[in-house]
């Protein structure tokens, strides 16, 4: 607010200026009410323009404090304690200087005249009251302009609420006060701060999306031509109404009197006309209404019945009833002091509200620089005992005051301890340095140790970013892990990190791209310098021979896709969640190609650490010394390297062919294709299909035109076990091991807490708890921050791209024609794989409906990005409707109940309609004929074979 550049600190001071002009004459009228209510023991009216003053300042001192306050960052609750402290603090200051500026110090007097008028405010407005009432009200206001939007609408919607208020308060100051012309200052201060309000604020939104503005100052020769326009506006229109008086209109109209006189001839000459015109219409109307009378017996009626009513007689005698016993006088007072207290309480909570909305809007819009800005209270030292007290605080919240705090403690010491260990070594760790990919460093520093430093850079995650305590045993294990890591003999090396940077070890941290360019530039040789040309060799020759090696797998079916891709003069980046068998699929099309056809190179080898753009040259003369002339580039992880896109796109014009893959936090392979802008065809992997699923149990699918009983019944079964492991293959390979959960943390810590520095993954767990449980339903944004207790819509918006980019869900609009009412209404949720929903969800029962939902949803999603669900104008839900084709498709467990077969046949034919289609499709359990109906024909189809025949 204040704490701000030049034309937001005048923009908060001229709207705080705006209210207290309107906020003035409202308060002058309570303190001449209280004069004719309390006689001699009233307060006296001070001057308005010097009530005003007060006011004014007063408000802009208070939100001061609270930009001081917000400066500090303190956490809660000690934030709203201390806006709590100040808040009482100053009321009690004000009642004390304001009113009792005669008594001693010692005296303690004005506090019991304090509470008493605020506890018995039965007996009347006391200034005590006043003054406090004054005082909450110039808080609310302060926490309120902490939120208020500077914007050039929102500033003028706030001027012209503050001209109606002003109005009105000056009319009915004007009726009692002795002083008539205050309203009008209080109308000409309003209007030359309101119009530099609104003025600033334009400027402001022009300078701030200017090309070439910083927008932080406001030059004073500017601001000197603003004040002489707007006092130019104002005094103009102070001469017009110097001029308008009744007087001078009086003299303007007696000037124009012979125009008034020749207007109202042509005027009565006009109304003779229409009267003319109108008087035998008149006429008939009123000769009908006289005959109508005349012939019925109506008013004959009436008369008859106005005389029979009767009216019946008042009792004289009003029994008296016998009165209760009066409620004890205790209870009154009693409620009355609950009654002030429930007020109090209120109010103040109005504005910690106000002020907690404020701090969880701006924390969720901080970037990483933010923290920098912050007032240091006295150097460098007490900042970082500031920042652990803070990082200590956030532990004693997750686990508590026991022994999984004292764990939790222990786990980030070692881990710290690690750091400087291997800084010591020369392998620093980088500003901002995440600690997964920090761990191929911490390996070339402590060789053969690659376990133990897995095992600690692990739980220094879980701690640091997640809730997950740590058990005894395995905190011995971790001491003893670091124990052997310190009697490790490594190599010194060029130190990779300032020594400056020894209490950031465990702060932030950054995208990998930028700490490889950091990397680089901190190294006085770069890649190709550190390695001998046989030792790269020996490295490349490794790499070829484990890929090609590599377990194939089952055949996918993306790999017609790369085979349809191989003609074209385009790069094949595939992408898809973790573990879905990316480097699989390049192994398959890599014994498609044959093993002379190709180079392979793995940038996810530490050994590369410092590879750079330049250094592809050099890297393609080896390959080319090693292998030959090959026209075709495999490479995984490649988004590991800085500016991959310049060397990949330079290759590429001379001919050679690129298959790319990659997932790494840094850099999410749903972004890999934008850094080749057109020149890429995409390729996206899921899990197991469900054909895939079968040929990966070894099941041979027959044929589905001559499917026996017996097949029938075996891929029922088959599909129930698809519906419950999903097809993920690492899962599915080793179900003893927990590798589903494994997968699903990796991608929230590493995918998304990491890279979007998100330290406290709680509310970003529960919101994926509460979606992975949920599959297939209709969720709202809004109603998800509630649920969640999240800071705002936009929070949760961030938190579901960020899994949907994780590949870990994806969302369905509604179908309609317009882009607004599908970004509003209600999205679906479906999660990438079934597996991985029953290994991390929660269900009551088997939810198999809405599991086979999603199933349909991967199948449609594998064919076409368009998938939407349909709601008719009836209300009647269709799960899938692709406007591409023109399928509508509703998925239903079984048929066999009454209800349930009424339910889908009306949801569908409803939409049919609708969208002016002939032919729907039903996925159950079985197949069936098909259903006709008033010329709609509604097919009925078995999921399982369905899903084999997409």
């Amino acid at each position: 607010m204040i704490l701000t550049n030049r034309r937001h600190r005048l923009i908060f001071i001229c709207l705080a200026g705006m209210e207290m002009a309107w906020f003035t004459p409202l308060l002058l009228l309570l303190l001449y009410a209280q004069r004719r209510w309390r006689g001699d023991l009233a307060l006296p009216v001070p001057t308005p323009l010097a009530l005003f003053g007060v006011l004014w300042i007063s408000l802009i001192l208070l939100m001061l404090a609270l930009d001081v306050l917000q400066k500090r960052d303190l956490e809660s609750p000690r934030f709203e304690l201390s806006v709590l402290a100040l808040l009482l603090l100053t009321s009690l200051l004000a009642i004390r200087f304001g009113l009792y500026t005669r008594a001693l110090l010692t005296d303690g007097t004005w506090l019991r005249n304090t509470a008493d008028a605020i506890f018995n405010f039965q007996r009347g407005l006391r200034p005590e009251l006043l003054f406090f009432l004054t005082m909450l009200f110039l808080w609310q206001r302060a926490a309120s302009a902490s939120s208020r939007d500077l914007g050039f609408f929102s500033v003028g919607v706030s001027f012209r609420l503050g001209i109606l208020l002003l109005i009105v308060g000056g009319s009915l100051l004007v009726g009692v006060t002795p002083q008539p012309l205050a309203a009008v200052q209080f109308l000409w201060i309003y209007f030359v701060l309101g119009l530099s309000a609104v003025a600033l604020s334009r400027i402001d939104q022009h300078a701030t999306r200017g090309y070439d503005s910083a927008g932080v100052m406001l030059p004073t020769g500017r601001l000197a031509q603003l004040l002489a326009i707007i006092a130019g506006v104002v005094g103009a229109t102070a001469l017009l109404a110097g001029w308008l008086t009744p007087q001078g209109q009086l003299r303007l109209v007696q000037q124009l009197l012979p125009l008034w006189l020749f207007l109202a001839k042509i005027l009565r000459f006009i109304l003779d006309a229409i009267f003319w015109l109108v008087a035998p219409v008149l006429e008939w109307l009123l000769e009908l209404l006289v005959r109508l009378f005349r012939e019925s017996d109506l008013l004959t009626r009436l008369d008859g019945i106005l005389q029979n009513m009767q009216v019946a007689p008042l009792d004289t005698q009003i029994a008296t009833q016998p009165t209760p016993d009066p409620i004890p006088p205790w209870i009154w007072v009693a409620a009355r002091y609950a009654l002030v207290l429930v007020v109090l309480t209120l109010m103040v909570a109005l504005v910690l509200v106000v002020l907690g909305r404020v701090r969880r809007g701006r924390s969720a819009d901080q970037d990483e620089a933010a923290a920098g800005e912050a007032l240091t209270l006295g150097g460098g030292s007490l900042r970082r005992g500031l920042q652990r007290l803070r990082r200590l605080a956030r532990l004693v919240r997750r686990y508590g005051l026991g022994s999984q705090l004292l764990a939790a403690i222990s786990v980030q010491n070692l881990y710290a301890n690690l750091t400087r260990l291997a800084r010591q070594r020369g392998f620093g760790r980088p500003p901002a340095l995440s600690p997964d990919d920090y761990l191929p460093l911490l390996s070339q520093a402590f060789p053969g140790q690659d376990t133990a430093l897995q095992r600690l850079t692990l739980a220094y995650m879980r701690v640091h970013y997640g809730d997950h305590p740590v058990a005894e045993n395995e905190l011995a294990q971790l001491r003893a892990d670091f124990r052997a890591i310190q009697e490790t003999r490594g190599k010194k090396t060029v130190s990779r990190a300032n020594d400056e940077n020894d209490e950031n070890d465990e702060n932030d941290f950054i995208d990998n791209e930028i700490i490889w360019v950091y990397d680089c530039s901190m190294n006085d040789n770069h890649w190709i310098t550190r390695w001998s040309r046989d030792q790269v060799r020996a490295m490349l020759l490794e790499q070829f021979q484990a890929f090609w090696r590599r377990d194939v797998g089952i055949e996918r079916v993306q790999l017609g896709e790369l085979e349809r891709a191989a003609p074209l003069p385009h790069a094949v980046i595939i992408s898809g969640l973790r573990r879905a068998g990316k480097s699989t699929l390049l192994a398959q099309l890599a014994h498609r190609l044959g093993e002379d056809r190709f180079y392979y190179i793995n940038f996810e080898d530490e050994r590369f650490l410092g590879f750079g753009a330049d250094d592809a040259n050099d890297l393609y003369g080896l390959l080319v010394e090693l292998f030959g002339e090959r026209g075709i580039f495999v490479i995984d992880e490649i988004q590991n390297v800085p500016g991959w896109e310049h060397f990949v796109r330079r290759f590429m014009e001379q001919g050679l062919k690129f298959y790319i893959t990659g997932s790494n936090a840094s850099l999410l392979s749903r972004e890999l294709g934008s850094r080749l802008t057109g020149r890429y065809v995409p390729v996206e992997l899921f899990p197991f299909s469900f054909s895939e699923f079968l040929r990966f149990r070894s099941y041979a699918i027959p044929d589905l035109a001559r499917l026996t009983t017996a097949d029938t019944g075996r891929l029922q079964g088959y599909l129930g076990e698809y519906l419950r492991l999903g097809g993920i293959p690492e899962p599915l390979k080793y179900p003893e091991l927990p590798l589903a959960r494994t997968l699903y943390d990796d991608v929230l810590y590493r995918d998304i807490a990491t890279r979007h520095r998100i330290e406290d993954v709680r509310a970003l767990k529960e919101l994926a708890y509460t979606l992975m449980s949920n599959p297939a339903g209709l969720v709202s944004f809004n109603k998800l921050k509630e649920q969640l207790r999240l800071g705002s819509v936009n929070t949760v918006k961030n938190y579901v791209e960020y899994l949907e980019n994780s590949w870990l869900i994806f969302t369905a609009n509604v179908y309609d024609f317009s882009v607004k009412r599908q970004q509003v209404a209600p999205k679906k949720v479906y999660a990438i794989d079934t597996g991985l929903a029953n290994a991390v969800g929660f269900s009551f029962s088997p939810n198999t409906g809405k599991l086979l939902e999603n199933l349909v949803f991967l199948a449609l999603r594998r064919r076409t990005a368009e998938v939407y669900y349909y709601t008719s104008p009836g209300g009647y839900e269709v799960d899938f409707y692709l406007p591409q084709t023109g399928e509508l498709i509703q998925v239903s467990q079984n048929l066999g109940q009454p209800a349930t077969r009424e339910r889908e046949l009306r949801s569908l034919t409803a939409a049919l309609r609708s969208l002016n289609l002939t032919t729907g499709l039903i996925l159950t359990d079985t197949n069936a004929a098909p259903i006709e109906a008033d010329g709609l024909t509604l097919a009925v189809r078995s999921l399982a074979e369905w899903l084999l025949s997409s």
